[in-house]
């Protein structure tokens, strides 16, 4: 039985990964079947993230169980590359301009690392690309001419530290500082996976106006950030509660925030319809997007490090 498992389970593997690099090209996954001491076969070696990892032993033990066999028999001991505890080094721009990351060396523009960010955690080298995290749990491609390593003495003391100091804590803000936080953002170009003033999308203006205003690191994508806040009721949405909607032709989902209290709401957000960061009434909006959920972030409320 265990050797049947063992060859069932390198097969699968093999086809998994094959499958992934058709669709999306190189795949960071050093994954291989080993034994261990007591020679039963375990799934062992490295991927990019956690829901990589899910996603290859699902694969893989659905395809035992389709062979008649107990995927139980396979354990798994595959590590993420971002859960390690320490870094393969720490990257900024080499120049003043925002540093493209990407979903895969080729893909869209996923996000941008800023010069005012904190630095990027390289997770591995491929050729001439770099995969990075960023301090707000982004993780993409970069090309490598496009970043520099950081010395030492500059580095971050730790992950955690990092990633603690992007969550950071919201303190109290004045219901003004929105519209004051929002104002250099008005008329910026939509751009999907932009965060800079040459353009961006909805979730890295909310992100943005959100650090900016309270301290609080939200994640980088509207549907991570959906997750965070205490949820509000529509009624009930005042200065600085985050919106988030679906857009009702498209089916795409949409974040905005609010600048004033639930009677007359105003929204600021950069939308794709009108092509810029702008302002309009959450009545006006939600005649072409429908709700989802409110959250705010009381002072205290704390990111997730």
């Amino acid at each position: 039985m265990v050797a049947a498992v063992t060859a069932a389970a390198e097969r699968a593997l093999v086809a998994v990964l094959e499958a992934w690099r058709a669709r999306y090209g190189h795949v960071v996954a050093d994954v291989r079947v080993a034994r261990q001491a007591d020679g039963t076969p375990v799934l062992a070696g490295t991927v990019l993230v956690p829901a990589q990892r899910d996603a290859l032993v699902r694969s893989v033990g659905g395809q035992l169980t389709a062979a008649g066999l107990d995927p139980a028999r396979l354990s798994n001991a595959v590590i993420a590359l971002t859960e390690r505890a320490e870094s393969d080094g720490w990257l900024r721009g080499v120049t003043s301009r925002p540093v493209a990351v990407r979903a895969t060396a080729a893909g869209a523009l996923s996000s941008e690392l800023l010069p005012s960010d904190p630095p990027a955690r390289r997770l591995t080298q491929v050729g001439d690309h770099s995969v990075v995290e960023l301090a707000d749990r982004t993780v993409g491609w970069v090309a490598t001419a496009d970043v520099a390593a950081l010395v030492p003495q500059h580095a971050p003391a730790s992950v955690t530290a990092w990633r603690a100091g992007w969550a950071g804590t919201a303190q109290a803000v004045s219901p003004g500082a929105w519209s004051e936080a929002v104002r250099p953002w008005l008329g910026v170009p939509y751009v999907l996976g932009g965060r800079s003033t040459s353009g961006i999308d909805c979730s890295a203006f909310v992100q943005h106006v959100v650090k900016a205003a309270t301290g609080l690191g939200l994640p980088r994508h509207s549907t991570d950030q959906a997750r965070f806040g205490v949820r509000v009721a529509l009624d009930d949405v005042g200065a600085g509660d985050v919106v988030h909607v679906t857009h009702i032709e498209r089916g795409t989902s949409h974040v905005v925030l609010v600048l004033g209290p639930s009677g007359a709401a105003a929204v600021a957000h950069a939308c794709l319809d009108h092509g810029v960061v702008t302002v309009e009434t959450l009545a006006g909006l939600l005649t072409r997007y429908a709700f989802r959920a409110a959250r705010r972030f009381p002072p205290g409320y704390r990111g997730g490090a």
